[in-house]
């Protein structure tokens, strides 16, 4: 079993013939690089209410339109909030140095996409980053942020920072996701 979970670990660690390192890219065309659907796992939510952990894997779908002057982002989290799609930013001052990378993803217990995105010849600090701010106020009160980190033309990682309120509770979400290009689903024509 050992052998058949290190197998798939170097298969899903290989990078692609066409994977292009985003490191230092300019701002011209990014978006448009980016653009297009985006399924993503392992994914890990760490999501905590005093001091219970509850943790909420599985895969996610992100859509990342070219926006102006970024990205949108469409998720069915995001259409559950109702503020998709949400706009994304190229992030300045970037948000996410190689500690922060490493913190959180400590904290989400997601650090097999350290070793996934390894083979990147820089740091998060010279990537292109783009972050949106959530803010909803009303019944449950939301916000934080939801941050694209381009390691290559074929691996984000995502990274979700929200705090949820209202008046009995507050929870804070934490996620990470190593965001791949989608296979087209059925009815994308």
């Amino acid at each position: 079993m050992k052998a058949v979970v290190a197998a798939l670990l170097i298969v899903l660690a290989a990078p692609a013939a066409d994977a292009t390192s985003l490191c230092e890219a300019p701002d011209d065309a990014l978006a448009d690089l980016l653009a297009g659907t985006w399924t993503g796992e392992p994914r890990q939510a760490i999501v905590s209410l005093d001091t219970a952990r509850i943790r909420a894997p599985g895969e996610i779908r992100v859509r990342l339109a070219a926006g102006d002057p970024g990205l949108a982002m469409t998720t069915g989290f995001l259409d559950n909030l109702g503020i998709a799609p949400l706009d994304l930013r190229r992030a300045r001052p970037l948000p996410y140095n190689v500690d922060r990378v490493d913190d959180v993803l400590d904290t989400t217990e997601n650090a097999v996409l350290a070793d996934l995105l390894s083979d990147t010849p820089c740091g998060p600090e010279s990537l292109p980053q783009f972050s949106g701010t959530v803010g909803i106020e009303g019944g449950t009160r939301v916000e934080g942020t939801i941050t694209i980190v381009a390691y290559f033309t074929d691996r984000l990682l995502g990274i979700t920072e929200l705090t949820l309120q209202n008046e009995g509770a507050t929870l804070y979400l934490t996620e990470t996701v190593l965001l791949r290009p989608a296979e087209p689903a059925p009815g994308d024509g």
